[in-house]
């Protein structure tokens, strides 16, 4: 995009970029709410339903997707690297996967999966803390979020896209201060309550009794059905001032790199990133950066937070074609789930008529309807003079499918989802062995690997971001394995590898579904001899890892001091054969 750098003409070319973005914004939300219901409650309205078969399916879902106790990165030194380089490359993985769970990263690219399962997509936006010296994910809701043209499926190919949100009301104050635009404050929009209903729950359950004509639009007479039972939101009670804040990043086609406007309504817009940067590099805002880190992270003219590089990373496991949002897995279930609470209404229903089946009395004398009420309780009696008299109860009958019909229903939900009896544990007939169980587990897990693969390049690049943070902020040394002469290597810093590197998710570790092809590719790979003992414990991660590995190091190198002190006292190395052994001995016999 060209973008003017015009005052008066800059403004209103970047409110008609923010409502291209948010053009679809309230049809979203109102989708958003529906999944959210039926995700929390079982059902979209008040109604209270016996059991919600959606929320406990997503969470066995998503746990088939990705774990993230598991997940692990691999970080590859260039192919023709020197020893020592591999060395360096090793270490900073396994200082970069420490540092990358200790910041929690991994638990919220699970949160996000929850999320995109539920709504269609989830957004993760990466930054560094100061404070706490670590990299941060904030989750973004897809309401909050908007792209320039939906029919392109890819976030890197967007023009521009805004994140949306509200900050408190003295903090945009101030922010409009540092700016120079003091004067523009009596203009904001203020909120209270931007996430509730702007109706009472009540009147949103009103019931229209009357009309005073043939449709809606004459007067109504309604009446309200209130309910008394406490029902949580789930949503944070807002009753503060706040503003209407939007991060609008747009493709800058005359600087090739992303720019970033931040905009608070109505339409002010508090700053340029392409003049903030211009302004710190007059001022001299880099220095104490070195100067390899200003070429690799500063060398920019309008983006501020990496050359060609924005925050944001998209969840989505569901890819539809020429759709940027996916589609939403809870789709597929929320028919399912008014099925399942149909069924169990009526379940209940026939259960309850059972216990406490209705009556019919005939061929009573004065039998009030209080005295009816009251026979059938215990050790209740009636006593009445002419002998047709009578009390008859009327029990329902079960329909004899009608179980059978709602265990269907949850076939259904695991047919949905691509999942089978087999890879959630459960026995199935004609499994003759373990490993016929396996192979069953394998051909009938296609469809949900499909949707965990598409998981791996979001969590790749959430990992890229976090490794580029990690080279312009964190100033930790990295220590790397002794040398071959015994000698500790040299301390090194992240920002001493970036450049040619490759990371990817180790072994596609992320999701369960890949545990078993795993550990038996790591087993094939010790059994051929292509891999040493440390790599087989790498690859299989084992609990207290680290401390295994150490303890191998430490083995392996007495074995090698002993077997050095044996060649020195010429003493033969275990199970060796002597000079002139067996053959030569027998010979001479």
């Amino acid at each position: 995009m060209i973008i003017p750098d015009d005052p008066k003409d800059q403004p209103e070319y970047l409110r008609w970029v923010l409502d291209i973005c948010l053009n679809s914004k309230e049809d979203r939300k109102a989708l958003y709410d529906r999944r959210k219901q039926f995700f929390l409650f079982g059902s979209s309205g008040d109604q209270e339903i016996i059991y919600n078969r959606i929320e406990s399916h997503l969470d066995l879902v998503s746990s088939f997707l990705y774990s993230s106790d598991s997940a692990q990165f691999s970080l590859s030194a260039p192919l023709n690297a020197t020893d020592d380089e591999v060395k360096q490359y090793l270490a900073a993985q396994d200082s970069f996967n420490n540092d990358f769970r200790d910041a929690g990263l991994f638990d919220y690219f699970g949160d996000a999966i929850i999320g995109s399962l539920t709504y269609d997509s989830m957004f993760l936006k990466m930054g560094w803390s100061d404070v706490h010296e670590d990299a941060t994910c904030t989750l973004i809701e897809p309401w909050k979020f908007g792209v320039f043209s939906e029919e392109i499926t890819e976030l890197e190919s967007q023009p521009a896209f805004v994140h949306s949100y509200h900050i408190d009301y003295d903090n945009a104050c101030q922010r409009l201060y540092r700016a120079g635009l003091g004067a523009q404050i009596p203009k904001l929009n203020v909120v209270n309550t931007p996430f509730e209903s702007p109706f009472p729950e009540l009147i949103t359950r009103m019931i229209i009794a009357s009309t005073a004509g043939e449709n809606l639009s004459g007067v109504n007479t309604g009446s309200v059905n209130p309910s008394y039972v406490a029902r949580p939101t789930y949503q944070a009670k807002v009753d503060r001032p706040l503003v209407a804040f939007h991060e609008l990043t747009i493709w800058d086609d005359e600087c090739s790199d992303y720019r970033v406007f931040f905009i608070v309504d109505p339409d002010v817009v508090i700053s340029d990133s392409k003049r903030t940067i211009e302004v710190l590099k007059k001022t001299g805002g880099f220095k104490g950066k070195s100067e390899d880190l200003t070429k690799k992270f500063f060398n920019t003219e309008c983006n501020p937070f990496f050359p060609r590089e924005h925050a944001y990373i998209q969840v989505r496991p569901y890819h539809l074609y020429e759709y940027f949002w996916g589609k939403a897995h809870i789709e597929s279930l929320i028919p399912l789930q008014t099925w399942s609470n149909e069924r169990l209404e009526q379940i209940h229903d026939i259960l309850e008529r059972q216990a406490y089946p209705p009556r019919v009395g005939s061929g009573f004398m004065g039998l009030s309807d209080e005295k009816m009420d009251a026979f059938g309780g215990a050790d209740s009696w009636v006593i009445d003079q002419l002998p047709q008299a009578q009390i008859k109860e009327l029990h329902p009958e079960m329909p004899p499918d009608i179980f059978a019909d709602y265990q269907s229903i949850g076939s259904l939900f695991i047919e949905a989802s691509g999942l089978t009896e087999v890879i959630q544990g459960k026995g199935t007939q004609g499994v003759r062995s373990k490993d016929h169980a396996k192979q069953l587990a394998s051909t009938g897990s296609g469809r949900i690997k499909k949707a965990a693969m598409r998981l791996e390049a979001p969590l790749v690049r959430m990992g890229d971001l976090t490794f580029k943070l990690n080279a312009r902020n964190n100033d930790q040394p990295i220590t790397p394995d002794p040398k071959e002469d015994g000698k500790a290597g040299d301390p090194f810093l992240y920002a001493q590898m970036v450049g040619e590197y490759n990371l990817r998710v180790a072994g596609h570790s992320h999701s369960p579904l890949f545990t078993d092809d795993s550990k038996e590719l790591a087993a094939f790979l010790f059994k051929s001899q292509s891999i040493d003992q440390e790599n087989l414990i790498r690859l299989l991660n084992p609990p207290n890892r680290d401390n295994l590995i150490h303890s191998l190091r430490s083995k392996q190198k007495k074995a090698a001091q002993a077997a050095a002190m044996r060649q020195k006292m010429g003493i033969p190395e275990p199970g060796a054969k002597p000079n002139g052994g067996g053959k030569g001995h027998g010979a001479h016999a």
